[in-house]
């Protein structure tokens, strides 16, 4: 179990001292920061003021998004010119982006309104004014969420992908290292193993040794020479013939 501690404990260094991982481990940390402030939320709000004189038109394009948009309202203020002998007139018109038209207006005495543009039924994209003998005032106005660095998501991609390249380096440099490290333990095992069973074949074969000489020292008689009998068989299990014909001899 401690070898395994510090085993892990080994692996857990490398991981941590090898500089691809070290660099992956970075770029993921920006492209982190980077992917958040890409996310964040700003409530913006943009007014278009503009006044339109007498004999002018004006067609104009508004920003409306359609789709996140809190509120939009139109301020409308009309003016006739003083001289009654004059015709005044005002013509409003909101239209969508197929230049339909979804609202409009034509007032010909002085006249103030606000219209809520979130009511209407399309979505407005432009707003035209064509006024006659008088002055128009309007004030335009749109509030909406809106992420002003969701341009930071695409560096914010390429630093987690080269990230990723570097992880993958390190990780292929480190279980290099691990298989290295395992195949030179396995390795001094084996010698320790063969180390131990030669030095158990070499006690085995100093017993043998003992063994042996013992036995040979029990055959000699206390004069050193050998018993007689046994030594004067041959491999047959006969008796010698020389010592058979000494023996008549002496006889």
């Amino acid at each position: 179990m401690k070898e395994k501690d510090e085993d892990d404990r080994g692996i857990l260094i490398r991981i941590i001292s090898n500089k691809d991982i070290q660099k992956g481990f970075g770029l993921f940390a920006i492209a982190l920061i980077l992917a958040f402030t890409s996310v964040t939320t700003t409530i913006e709000t943009d007014v278009k003021d503009e006044e339109v004189g007498p004999e002018e038109e004006s067609f104009e394009r508004i920003h409306y998004p359609r789709y996140t948009v809190r509120n939009a309202t139109l301020e409308l203020d009309f003016e006739p010119d003083g001289d009654s002998t004059t015709h005044s007139e005002a013509e409003i018109k909101v239209l969508n982006a197929s230049y339909d038209d979804i609202w409009e207006t034509t007032w010909n005495q002085n006249f103030s309104r606000t219209i809520d543009m979130t009511d209407l039924d399309g979505t407005p994209y432009y707003l035209s004014f064509n006024v006659t003998n008088g002055t128009l005032t309007y004030s335009y106005s749109v509030t909406y969420p809106n992420k002003p660095y969701s341009i930071l998501s695409l560096p914010a991609i390429v630093f987690t992908l080269v990230g990723m390249v570097y992880a993958f380096k390190g990780r292929g440099v480190i279980l290099g290292e691990i298989k290295m490290k395992r195949m030179e333990e396995e390795r001094k095992k084996q010698m320790e193993k063969r180390k131990e069973e030669k030095e158990e074949t070499s006690e085995e074969e100093d017993e043998d040794e003992e063994s042996r000489k013992v036995i040979y020292e029990g055959d000699k008689d206390e004069t050193g020479s050998k018993k007689g009998g046994a030594d004067h068989i041959n491999f047959m299990g006969l008796p010698d013939e020389s010592e058979g014909e000494n023996g008549e001899d002496d006889n």
